[in-house]
């Protein structure tokens, strides 16, 4: 996914990487009456914390966008 970020020019200075953790996963099921039902297994994003965001946005300018993933 890194590769693909930066062959398309987006900045992934601020992307940490947990070795050994696998990526995260959200599962988001819709009942036939509108209801949600999620489930999350946070993988590697259990390992940032709110450091790890102040760190990462410390030189952001006003409009910069941010992209997330879970």
């Amino acid at each position: 996914m890194l590769t693909q970020l930066r062959a398309e020019g987006m900045d992934t200075a601020g992307v940490t990487v947990a070795p050994g953790q696998p990526s995260g996963a959200l599962i988001n099921v819709a009942t036939g009456t509108g209801e949600n039902s999620i489930s999350v297994a946070a993988g590697a994003n259990e390992y940032l914390g709110p450091a790890d965001v102040e760190a990462a946005l410390a030189d952001a300018a006003p409009g910069t966008v941010v992209v997330l993933q879970l």
